[in-house]
């Protein structure tokens, strides 16, 4: 079986720009979300995952089925 090794992480003070990053594999200067997410703040702007891939979705065009789950 693979291993993936993380060498280093990076965080961030509230949820939404480190779990782009897992979600996305790039970091919060590349994703831009370095915030909370907009709807939080009273918008109806959302994030549109088909500029920016996550991982589900490269696993997904490979065969692969996935699933998503929140804190809430």
């Amino acid at each position: 079986m693979p291993w993936v090794r993380f060498a280093r992480a990076y965080t961030s003070p509230v949820c939404t720009p480190s779990r782009m990053s897992l979600y996305t594999g790039t970091y919060a200067a590349r994703h831009g979300y370095t915030s909370v997410l907009p709807v939080h703040q009273g918008t109806q702007e959302y994030v549109d995952f088909s500029q920016q891939p996550t991982y589900a979705q490269l696993l997904q065009q490979v065969g692969y089925h996935t699933a998503v789950t929140g804190k809430w």
